[in-house]
């Protein structure tokens, strides 16, 4: 079975702890600020779904959704409502500004059951899956002896 991608983040998180120790982590998070809002993407058997974090956010009026060739694009903005200039700022974990989350959608995801539902800082984004037929086609094979593209000669 091949590892996930947050299997290997987790083991070598795990590995950072044991050499540079648990509390690194907690001094150098609030020095990196979020380059964007922070986002859980999954699949259930009939649903592709995206949960991202907008808190504060006036959704109606400064996110936009759309799909383009088979990739969903999340714009906005998450607003700073606090009147702190940056050299007052002692750790800044969350995500603040404008954004533009690009996500692939798998294969048999639908726009058209596009969701999409805002509650307690949270956009839900549900699309429909559509089930695979399990078809198989064969092909035949022509056994002539002709260059692709050109006609094949007759023989005598």
């Amino acid at each position: 079975m091949s590892e996930t991608p947050q299997h290997f983040w987790k083991k070598l998180r795990s590995q950072a702890d044991r050499t540079l120790g648990e509390q690194f982590w907690n001094d150098i998070s609030g020095l990196i600020p979020n380059a964007q809002p922070r986002a859980d993407v999954f699949q259930t058997e009939d649903r592709f779904i995206v949960v991202i974090e907008l808190p504060g956010c006036k959704v109606d009026e400064s996110v936009k959704l759309s799909v383009q060739k088979n990739t969903l694009h999340i714009k906005g903005d998450i607003p700073y409502r606090y009147p702190v200039e940056d050299d007052q700022l002692l750790v800044s974990e969350r995500f603040f500004g404008q954004f533009h989350r690009k996500v692939a959608l798998p294969q048999g995801t639908s726009a058209e059951g596009m969701r999409a539902r805002y509650r307690d800082g949270l956009l839900t984004i549900e699309f429909v899956r559509q089930k695979q037929p399990d078809t198989v086609i064969d092909i035949a094979i022509d056994t002539l002896d002709t260059a692709p593209g050109s006609e094949p000669q007759d023989r005598e």
